[in-house]
């Protein structure tokens, strides 16, 4: 049977994964319902390894990829950035604020909404294996470990170009964070929080930021995370973070920077912050296997592909309930 364009470009991404970075072999983590898969054996799985994203949420948006490598988005479009029904042969997208990123098949990087920072100038970006939208900057994890960066450099946060050994990449409101093969973390930005005060942090699976906060899973299911939730008396903020850093069998988890989720083992979900517009109301969750947080809402997405969504619904981010296959992360 002769194969498609898209892939034999799959196959591409494959390839790149299995580079030092990622030192065991690929299990490519793209198509889910039998359209192309490619997997390798491994002797262990190397934190980072899931670099693709289906479902995310911006600031008053939501994005979703589906299996057929296109694109959908429901939200405010003042920017544009609700403007992929022409994305193809995705494997991966990020929304921020107000722009939206797509990593296709062949390793480029597409991107739309406000460039008002150059957030969006990624077109000559390429071998890029994840990407991460943060409020005015771009982060791309290129195939040897290395990370590229546009955007507002405030705070410093695009100070990345001497990061190597990374595996996955997570842009915040003015910080950015690293996850390194050796399962430490490290970051650059604005630190005014103690949002980038994770050098002791290791057994990292992967790591998550908010608008001033950064969360680390580790490899044991449990969470690490910086000061939170700057809206709270500081007491309220500490049992917050013991909150989250309490949570267990934990493999997945998402933050906004005021209201945190956690995606457990068996499918339900966890949620810990701020609940002015129900954005935590999420116990009653099953079968969950991707979870996002925009600024005030949050969305997950279900083993059949489906999505829900509660909180902040003013701009129709939460209109997702006629979503369907939208593409399962691995």
């Amino acid at each position: 049977m002769q194969k498609s364009s898209f892939g034999v470009s799959l196959l591409k991404v494959c390839k790149r994964l299995m580079r030092p970075i990622v030192i065991a072999a690929c299990l490519i983590t793209v198509p889910a319902a039998g359209l192309f898969m490619c997997s390798c054996e491994s002797d262990a799985k190397p934190p980072g390894m899931s670099l693709e994203t289906t479902i995310s949420a911006g600031q008053y948006h939501t994005v979703g990829l589906k299996k057929d490598g296109t694109v959908i988005a429901a939200g405010r479009n003042q920017w544009g950035q609700c403007e992929v029904s022409d994305w193809r042969e995705m494997v991966s997208v990020s929304a921020a604020g107000s722009h939206t990123v797509g990593l296709k098949s062949d390793g480029t990087v597409v991107a739309v909404g406000s460039n008002q920072h150059g957030q969006c100038n990624v077109s000559n970006w390429d071998d890029i294996i994840a990407i991460s939208a943060g409020n005015e900057h771009t982060v791309g994890l290129r195939g040897d470990g290395t990370v590229v960066a546009v955007g507002s450099n405030n705070h410093g946060k695009l100070e990345l170009s001497e990061w190597r050994d990374i595996t996955a990449v997570s842009a915040g409101g003015k910080h950015t964070v690293g996850l390194m093969n050796d399962g430490t973390a490290v970051a650059c930005g604005d630190n005014t929080h103690d949002q980038t005060d994770i050098s002791s942090w290791n057994d990292l699976e992967s790591v998550s930021t908010g608008l001033n906060l950064s969360l680390g899973l580790k490899g044991n299911g449990t969470i690490v995370s910086t000061h939170v939730y700057l809206f709270m008396p500081a007491e309220s903020r500490r049992e917050m973070k013991d909150e989250i850093e309490s949570w267990l069998d934990i493999i997945s988890v998402s933050t906004s920077g005021i209201h945190t989720v956690g995606l457990k083992k068996d499918g339900s979900v966890v949620a810990s912050g701020i609940n002015d517009f129900g954005q935590i109301d999420i116990l009653s969750w099953n079968d969950i296997v991707a979870v996002t947080t925009g600024d005030y809402n949050t969305i997950g997405l279900k083993s059949d592909g489906t999505v829900v969504a509660v909180g902040y619904n003013a701009d129709g981010q939460c209109d997702v309930s006629d979503w369907a296959d939208i593409l399962i992360p691995k």
